[in-house]
């Protein structure tokens, strides 16, 4: 065998012991990995809805087309991940809704490429803080100067999770003036109507 054969086998046979390294490397660790992303997104879920768990439920085909990417049941309420257009990016929010109480919980930025010092400010308790406990009818939200676009993203994604959940529970077609009149509790919370609401969120945005 020449040397130039040699060479080629040796190259070959390292190749081949990198690939199956690799191999055994991504079959070791995509468990641990999956395991920190799901930790991860408990986490984040427990920032903007605190509970103990949270069981994901089917996204209904009408509220997919409102860039509503996940639902997640939380005690009684729910948490809904928006996927919408900003400046430079999509960005990832998640919205928390108490449906007792009609009003948000909390939101959290969860991912976003925006513009570093501009863009990025849609991180800053500042301005996340006007959507903490606000009643879904008041949809008055503050945007940031220097920062529209990015900023009108987040609060448009806080308006389209809630409006359709808001309709479902009020009944109503025009549902943020209808809700300015206080509304009687929709009763405990089960599965059932939850998913009920969700239903009727996903009608009413058609």
């Amino acid at each position: 065998m020449n040397e130039t054969a040699k060479m080629v086998l040796v190259l070959v046979v390292i190749c081949i012991l990198s690939a199956v390294s690799l191999s055994i490397t991504y079959e070791n660790t995509i468990g641990i990995i999956e395991e920190r992303k799901a930790a991860e997104l408990k986490a984040a879920l427990n920032e903007v809805y605190p509970s103990e768990s949270f069981k994901e439920i089917e996204v209904p085909e009408e509220l997919s087309k409102k860039n509503v990417k996940q639902m997640f049941q939380a005690n009684e309420g729910l948490v809904i991940l928006m996927e919408q257009p900003g400046f430079q990016s999509n960005i990832m929010v998640l919205v928390g809704i108490d449906l007792v109480k009609k009003q948000f919980t909390n939101i959290k930025i969860l991912e976003h490429l925006e513009t570093p010092g501009l863009g990025s400010r849609i991180e800053e308790s500042g301005f996340l803080s006007q959507f903490k406990n606000k009643e879904l009818e008041k949809q008055d939200f503050d945007a940031i100067t220097g920062a529209t676009i990015s900023s009108a993203a987040v609060i448009s994604a806080a308006r389209s999770a809630s409006i359709g959940i808001l309709k479902s529970i009020t009944g109503e077609e025009d549902a943020i003036t209808s809700a300015t009149i206080p509304l009687e509790p929709i009763g405990p919370i089960g599965v059932t109507t939850v998913e009920d609401i969700v239903k009727k969120a996903s009608d009413a945005v058609k």
